[in-house]
Order: C-alpha cells, then structure tokens, then sequence
C-alpha cells in the first residue's frame, strides 16, 4: 500500500466509492468497447476508470481508452477529414459500444443509435438544444458524422454519454498537474507552466489537426507533478476494482448456495 502524498484519507475514501459506481454501472449498463475520455479535466479521470476496470473484471476484455479533444473539433473546417480519420482509425469493431466521458455536471443517456442521433430530437427526455456546444455533444457529433458520412467500413454502433467527477481532490484541476495541454480553452482554467512556455514561444496558437489528442507536456518539474498524480490515481484505481471484484465474487457465491 502506497502512502498517498497527493489525496488525503476522506478524498481517496470517496474516489472509491464514485468509481466503483461508476465501473460497475458502465459494464453493466453498455459494457463499452472504446471509451473517448475529453482531453480537459476529466483526462485523470480516465486513469482512474481504467485501471479500476481491470481489477473489477480481470476475465474480461476492458474497454479501449482514447482521449481526444473537444476544442480541437470544428464542424465544416478544413481540418474536419483529419478528425474523421483520427476517429475512423480507432473504431475498429461492428456495431461498437461507445463511451463519451467528462467529468463536467453529471448524467449518463444514450444520444446516438440505429443510425440515428437521438439526442436532438425533442420527444427525447435528454433532449437540449445547445447540446452541439457541449464538450461531449462536440465529440458525439463527430463520431455519428464519421458514420453517416461512410468514412468508415464499420456498422454504427451505440454512443452514450457518461458526465460527472468520479475522483475527489484539489490537485486534480490545478493546471500545474496537468499531464497533456492544450491552448483551447485553457485560459477559462489558467495556463500550466508548459502553457505559459509555449504561448510565449509561439506568436500563433496550434491548429487544431495538432491538437487531437493534446500535447504530452514538456516542462521537467510539470512532468513529475503530472506522473505523481496519475501514479496515485491508478492506485486507487486498483484498490477500488479490488474491492469492486470481491464484492461481485461474493455475490456469485451466493447465487451459486442458494441454486444448490
């Protein structure tokens, strides 16, 4: 057991209990294949999901985790056949399952099946009209585009939306902890030291075919912030799929007692 330099006891207790929610509610629920983590604050959270995925269901397939981000995506732009590609390249299953995440407000609903965006249609209860402008509707559009606009052999699959924090913990949105940056957006957050760096370095921002996914960031003493914060998430990570993965080997257990 790690002593945790970055999360106090009461945080870590919490992360727990918000991720073993979470995991458990996702698998059974979707049982995703891919799971597009927003390239903003929610991208520690993804570390998280994923390392407790994999303790919580060690006989199972986990779901593909790929971060991409939401600013980066400009409907109708030049740039807009190096997102399809970047998003066509990474589905690579029929009829996939498929996780948009961020950790922004809170809720989980289906928006795109059969072929169809289900989300912008009024009779539907998640209905809401500004949903295009959202970081998940921005990535959820771009996914149901590559498929209507056959840029992919694949049949369209299901795209849900899973919003909310499952971590706890001051660190996780200061900006000097941050492990990828990017300039869309980030002055809303404040800049992180490698932010700060590139901005007076470059007179023009980055276009956005060179900001997909974010940039690993290169200033030393971000980077070790960065690693440490990761580090522990993916420890309690695994301490909560752990647990998650007792609790489920009890509960089959007992279905087994009671059918013999």
């Amino acid at each position: 057991m790690i002593k945790y330099e970055l999360f106090n006891k009461e945080e870590v207790d919490k992360t727990k209990d918000k991720v073993i929610e979470t995991v458990k509610e996702w698998h059974d629920r979707v049982h995703p294949d891919y799971v597009f983590v927003t390239e903003t604050s929610g991208m520690p959270h993804g570390f998280l999901i994923k390392a407790a995925w994999k303790k919580a269901y060690p006989n199972e397939k986990p779901p593909i985790f790929y971060r991409i981000n939401p600013a980066a995506i400009i409907p109708r732009s030049k740039f807009q056949p190096k997102i399809d590609e970047f998003i066509a390249r990474r589905i690579k299953k029929d009829n996939a399952s498929i996780i948009i995440y961020d950790e922004h407000r809170s809720g989980f609903y289906q928006v795109y099946g059969k072929g169809t965006m289900l989300v912008d249609k009024p009779d539907n209860p998640n209905y809401n009209p500004h949903y295009s402008n959202s970081s998940v509707g921005k990535v959820a559009i771009a996914i149901a585009g590559v498929y209507e606009k056959k840029k992919t052999k694949k049949t369209p699959g299901d795209i849900f939306i899973s919003k909310g924090s499952v971590a706890e913990g001051k660190c996780l949105y200061d900006p000097e902890y941050k492990s990828t940056s990017k300039l869309y957006h980030s002055m809303a957050r404040g800049l992180s030291e490698d932010e700060r760096e590139y901005a007076s370095d470059n007179q023009n921002p980055r276009l956005p075919e060179e900001d997909i996914r974010g940039r690993i960031v290169k200033n030393p003493e971000q980077r070790k912030r960065a690693i440490g914060l990761i580090k522990e998430l993916k420890h309690i990570g695994r301490e909560a799929g752990e647990e998650l993965h007792k609790k489920l080997q009890i509960v089959k257990l007992r279905r087994k007692l009671e059918i013999a």
